[in-house]
């Protein structure tokens, strides 16, 4: 065959070479021979076959990771990506591909002499990296430095060795890597860029934004990839912007919206520049520039899916001016523009409701809004607690101001001859079909614009409309809630809401099963279809009464709204005096006499000895007298005395007059008697203070634990929390949430039963078992005066080697509190097999004589754990935990 081949040839020479390099291609190329042709041809084969090829591979993984990156809606932008979960698994295909090939390189071509086959390594430990497996991304870059020390490689290799236990939550074997061996290499300006965008990420994790934008200030010129310098671009004008230096903030935006990269990292710098131009703008020209800008940007094509956020700014820009109705005009717009973004037509809502609720103060359109945030934002968004939690005042409000207009216009109809409520009845059927013809009108002119061609271009509309769909207008939607509650009353959100009988049985033995709505046959008969509107109206003194109450209570209820929860103490003033006006003998009369006692003691004491003498006059033997007086009253107290509102102003004032001790019994009344209401969490912030005054700090912790734990979202939650921080030397909050439903809130023994087990305050931020997958270290602590680190290294990794040798483990050596050796001996699989070393450790005569000071210790930790022990310098508390939950659970 060759023969043949050859035989075409011009030259004899010719020949000979063409037969010498195919012997040679097909028997000097084995991997086991060494020659020059066989080195060449591994290594020719080992980068364009495989390499080559795996490295594109990974590179297309990795873009379509980038290609997931989105600006966080709050907070710094991570300046280091690598996708969440979800994008690593759509790029795994890509990943599997890459190693497979870097493995069949490394099968077909590994000879000592091949400079390929470390890279081969270094691209599969990189794969391993963004499918999340640190373990095995580790284990490739250090088998790297220990099988190629001098390799070129070594310096990218340990950089991402660095990223690996960074992410891995082994942030000081990342630190500890750079400061001694990564920093004292000779690094090229891309690597300079990579290691400090690391290094500014591990500062912003511990909230280090300052030393962070130094480092990523100082190696500007060394960030390769268009979407990294974007990222650094916007955190320095994020962080500039927080230091209230507008021009280079604004500099640093502007220059991410030159850049050619992600669209939406280039729209979200428009749109914090232009609103850093909103926070600083001076004088009228530089709103009409403002208001061009954002005009140009709802024009442009590239921004239909934006314009919701941009129409945002335009109402903010109005709100700076004051232009409260223009600003909810242009919110409503950006809620009717919102279709996939939920949190923006969430923020959009919340606005309003604040425009309405702080600078308008109308309450019942605010709460309007806050419901509709409610709805639409997300449990985990920063603005939830504060949503819900005004949301839910206003709509007691809402409640409030409804029941007393309602009742009050029943009791007008009530004393109206029949004649006379008929023509009021034709009144209202009037204004209601007036209002439906309007509404029918509004959706008509809705349906048109919408199919407008201009719909997304509202600055070329001359007559301003806003979104004609019902369930975007909040005052819409609240209207209809309030009009079908007088209708229907409050009913259930369950089907066949409206039906009289609920449930067909079709059991004869069984019998109807009905809701509690009585339906007067008589009116029905009598009225029609008008009977919805005679169906309150009271027929006999005993109903007038009943609605007297209602209104009574209502008024009570809203005026201690006002003044507890809205915190507006002039309208409570107002609404106090006129229960007391209207109805002057009544028992809630008595009660407002003493709120506007508890009110005017802090800013009229004059006015409230006034209100104190008149309820001592009229009633002096009332509890509230007693209180007044510094009676002992708690003996009186019983289960039908107090409402829960009046018995907390109770509490409250015998707070006031220092009476600590009658507090705790007090309270331990309230704690009895409503121990599922959720102003419980005032009880509970008024008992934890007093144990304070009284210097019970053991009480004080444990009362405050409990009310961050089963009250996280009320208002005295934070509160309670940052003492707590105190209490314990924190400078954050960490207390977990407790799983609702378990437990009820009870009086100060129930209290007392959470110090112990693992509810223990001091264990907060631990976990008892590993999470899947996780590996398990273990750590000694010794005390630094009784051994060298030098000398503990070397007795360490000699027992290792000696007991453990098939475990490949490593140790190194931290300081901890500058007075103890921290050795810290990775990995093991599970806490049983750390557990059979520590045991071996301590029978060894070289490793037990090493525990010498009482404070020395050994245990096993998972990386979680261990970055709260060792970040928060709580390695006394985990050792707490280890042998109070954690052996415990394994039986030991």
């Amino acid at each position: 065959m060759i023969n043949r081949v050859f035989n075409s040839l011009k030259y004899k020479n010719t020949y000979f070479l063409g037969l010498l390099v195919i012997s040679l291609t097909f028997f000097s190329c084995g991997k086991q021979r060494k020659n020059l042709v066989s080195r060449t041809y591994h290594r020719t084969t080992t980068l364009f076959n495989w390499y080559y090829n795996g490295e594109r591979v990974w590179k297309e993984g990795v873009l379509q990771i980038e290609g997931s990156f989105k600006v966080p809606p709050e907070g710094f932008v991570p300046i280091l990506y690598f996708g969440d979960e979800q994008s690593a698994s759509a790029a795994y295909g890509n990943f599997d591909q890459s190693i497979e090939k870097a493995e069949t390189a490394i099968y077909k071509h590994d000879q000592d002499k091949n400079v390929w086959i470390d890279n081969c390594r270094f691209l599969i430990g990189r794969n391993w990296f963004y499918k999340k497996d640190y373990f095995l991304a580790s284990t490739n870059f250090e088998y790297i430095i220990k099988t190629w020390p001098k390799s070129r490689i070594i310096p990218d290799v340990k950089i991402w060795l660095a990223k690996t236990y960074f992410m891995s939550d082994r942030g000081p074997m990342a630190r500890k890597l750079i400061d001694e061996e990564i920093s004292k290499m000779d690094l090229k300006k891309r690597q300079q860029g990579e290691l400090a965008l690391l290094e500014a990420t591990m500062l912003m994790k511990e909230k280090d934004y300052e030393g962070a934008s130094k480092i990523l200030q100082k190696n500007l010129k060394n960030f390769r990839g268009r979407i990294n310098r974007a990222r650094v671009h916007f955190f320095l004008a994020q962080m500039y912007a927080q230091q209230g230096k507008f021009a280079r903030a604004y500099e640093h935006y502007r220059k991410v919206t030159r850049m050619n990269t992600d669209y939406g990292i280039i729209f979200n710098a428009k749109i914090q520049s232009v609103r850093l131009l909103i926070e600083n703008q001076q004088g009228e020209d530089d709103t009409k520039k403002i208001f061009r800008s954002l005009k140009r940007m709802l024009r442009d094509d590239k921004n239909v899916d934006f314009q919701d956020q941009i129409l945002y700014e335009i109402a903010l820009l109005e709100y700076k001016h004051d232009n409260f109705k223009q600003a909810v005009y242009w919110l409503r717009e950006s809620v009717a523009a919102s279709t996939t973004n939920q949190r923006q037509k969430a923020l959009s809502y919340y606005k309003a409701g604040q425009i309405y609720f702080y600078d308008l103060h109308d309450f019942t359109r605010a709460e309007a809004y806050f419901d509709s945030a409610s709805t639409s934002i997300s449990p985990e968004a920063p603005e939830y607690k504060v949503i819900t939690s005004i949301g839910k005042t206003l709509k007691e409000y809402v409640s409030y101001t409804h029941t007393i207009h309602y009742q009050d216009s029943m009791v007008y109809l009530a004393g109206l001859s029949e004649a006379d409520q008929k023509r009021q009845v034709e009144r209202i059927k009037a204004k209601e079909k007036q209002a439906k013809m309007q509404k029918e009108q509004e959706d008509r002119e809705a349906e048109n614009r919408l199919n407008n061609p201009n719909f997304n271009d509202p600055f070329n509309q001359n007559k301003q409309t806003v979104s004609g769909f019902y369930f975007d207008s909040p005052e819409a939607v609240n209207s209809g809630r309030l009009e079908f509650q007088r209708i229907w009353g409050v009913r259930k959100n369950e089907d066949n809401w409206n039906r009289k009988v609920k449930d067909f049985v079709f059991n004869n033995d069984e019998p109807e099963k009905k809701d509690s709505v009585k339906v007067d046959s008589n009116l029905v008969k009598e009225f029609g279809d008008d009977y919805k509107y005679y169906k309150d109206i009271p027929k006999n003194e005993q109903e007038i009464a009943a609605a007297h109450n209602d209104i009574r209570n209502a008024m009570f209820s809203l005026g201690n709204l006002f003044d507890k929860k809205l915190e507006l103490p002039d309208s409570a003033i107002v609404v106090f005096n006129k229960l007391i006006k209207r109805y002057p003998d009544s028992e809630q009369a008595l009660k407002a006499k003493f709120a506007l006692y508890n009110i005017y003691s802090k800013i009229d004491p004059y006015l409230a000895s006034e209100y104190k003498d008149q309820i001592c006059d009229k009633y002096p033997e009332s509890i509230y007298c007693k209180l007044l007086n510094g009676e002992d009253v708690f003996a009186e107290l019983n289960s039908e005395m107090l409402d829960f509102q009046s018995a907390y102003n109770a509490l409250y004032a015998t707070f006031s007059n220092k009476d600590y001790k009658t507090v705790l019994s007090f309270s331990n009344f309230l704690l009895e008697k409503y121990p599922k209401r959720p102003e419980i969490a005032q009880v509970l912030y008024l008992r934890g203070l007093s144990y304070g005054y009284l210097g019970v700090k053991d009480s004080l912790k444990s009362c405050y634990t409990r009310l961050v734990k089963r009250y996280p979202s009320s208002e005295q939650a934070p509160v309670a929390q940052r003492t707590l921080d105190l209490m314990n030397g924190t400078s954050e909050a960490t207390l977990e949430k407790e799983e609702p439903g378990n437990k009820e809130t009870g009086d100060a023994s129930d209290l007392a039963e959470e110090e112990n087990g693992e509810s223990n305050p001091m264990y907060k931020g631990f976990a008892k078992a590993p999470k899947k997958g996780e590996r398990v270290f273990v750590v000694m602590l010794l005390d630094k005066a009784n051994v060298e680190s030098n000398e503990l290294k070397v007795k360490i990794s000699t027992f290792n080697s000696k007991l453990f040798k098939n475990e490949r483990l490593s140790t190194s050596i931290f300081f901890y509190q500058q007075k103890y050796h921290l050795a810290y001996i990775s990995q093991f699989n599970s806490m049983e097999l750390a557990l059979n070393y520590i045991n071996i450790a301590k029978s060894d005569g070289e490793i037990n004589p090493l525990f010498k000071s009482d404070t020395d210790r050994i245990m096993f930790i998972t990386p979680n754990n261990f970055k709260t022990a060792y970040g928060k310098k709580r390695f006394e508390d985990y050792y707490d935990y280890y042998i109070n939950v954690i052996l415990p659970s394994l039986g030991k």
